[in-house]
């Protein structure tokens, strides 16, 4: 492996961590609004519909505290 080869490696590297940084912090937020939603009287079956996921998983997101902090 030459050193351009090594260099081009440690930058993809680099780009695929920013890159899940931003889908993490993506689903944090997308989490959280679905949370804020529910309790604010949204029902799954709304939440569901919205936002693409299956009912258990949107039932999973807004009851389980664990899952993401919540944004405010």
């Amino acid at each position: 492996m030459t050193l351009t080869e090594a260099e081009y490696l440690v930058e993809a590297a680099h780009q695929h961590q920013i890159a899940l940084r931003v889908v993490e912090r993506t689903r944090d937020h997308l989490i959280g609004s679905m949370r804020r939603s529910y309790w604010n009287g949204m029902s799954i079956v709304e939440l569901a519909r919205i936002s693409g996921f299956s009912r258990p998983t949107v039932m999973k997101y807004v009851q389980d505290v664990t899952t993401a902090p919540v944004e405010g």
